[in-house]
């Protein structure tokens, strides 16, 4: 456990819906299969749940889909990773092991007001 996710865990702090993580694109895959989300080295993923067991993420791609995700325009610390245009395939659900949800593939979070946290919750309403 790095010293974020340490000092996250004693203050009872936990990545929210909307929180953006860089993983390895080896280790997400489609809810219903096992194969990896397109090329290179990392994906984008956002998480449309509480964080546990039973998350669920979204990936983002730079392929036309579902929902049209803009770059953002916010300044975190370290810099925002999500600076171009790309979308959320909301039909595809990623699976990602949780342990790689962490201070090291956090990218930021989704600007309060975003029109994906609404389409998020539409596509994981049975």
């Amino acid at each position: 456990m790095g010293v974020f996710d340490a000092l996250r865990a004693s203050l009872g702090y936990e990545y929210s819906r909307g929180s953006w993580f860089w993983v390895p694109v080896s280790e997400a895959r489609a809810a219903r299969g096992v194969r990896p989300f397109g090329q290179g080295k990392t994906r984008p993923v956002v998480l449309a749940t509480r964080l546990g067991p039973d998350a669920v993420l979204f990936p983002r791609s730079t392929k036309p889909s579902s929902f049209r995700h803009d770059a953002h325009r916010h300044a975190p610390d370290p810099p925002c990773r999500i600076d171009r245009p790309g979308w959320v395939p909301l039909h595809l659900r990623a699976v990602v092991d949780l342990q790689l949800l962490n201070e090291e593939s956090y990218s930021c979070e989704e600007p309060e007001g975003s029109q994906l946290f609404g389409a998020m919750l539409e596509a994981l309403r049975p």
